[in-house]
């Protein structure tokens, strides 16, 4: 959460998926990654939304999703998916598993007794959602569609 009085010149923020934006502060105004901030500080239920004059989007992809340290991946099949997905790490038998919605609502929050097991994804809805797991081995995000 970076509410608009604590930003400062060069600063970068975490964003809810972990990727870093970059904040400008000069005599033009506020940007984030060259996005010029038109509204700032609406307090959201996952963090606080600053309004910029651009779209961001993060980078498509499909079903390999790399890990913070970019050393382990995660797998997550099929994808797109509809009833089912499996998460596949290497060596990680378990895990706390989140799936957030595109709005930043979390879906599911549970832990996963064997990661080599389905999850239910039957009552999400069909769109884009992102995927957070932890486990003894580390922090894995990805990115799945449902349809």
């Amino acid at each position: 959460k970076a509410m608009s009085g604590d930003l400062s010149n060069n600063q970068e923020i975490a964003t809810l998926l972990g990727k870093n934006v970059k904040v400008t502060i000069n005599g033009e105004g506020v940007f984030i990654n060259n996005a010029k901030v038109t509204v700032a500080d609406i307090e959201a239920d996952n963090g606080v939304v600053h309004v910029i004059d651009a779209v961001m989007l993060p980078p498509v992809e499909t079903s390999l999703f790399e890990r913070s340290d970019e050393i382990e991946k995660m797998g997550i099949y099929p994808n797109p998916a509809s009833e089912y997905m499996v998460l596949s790490v290497s060596d990680a038998g378990t895990g706390y598993l989140k799936v957030i919605n595109a709005n930043g609502a979390e879906m599911i929050n549970r832990y996963l007794d064997n990661l080599a097991s389905p999850v239910d994804i039957s009552m999400l809805e069909n769109g884009f959602y992102f995927i957070m797991l932890q486990t003894p081995k580390g922090n894995f995000t990805g990115k799945l569609l449902v349809k």
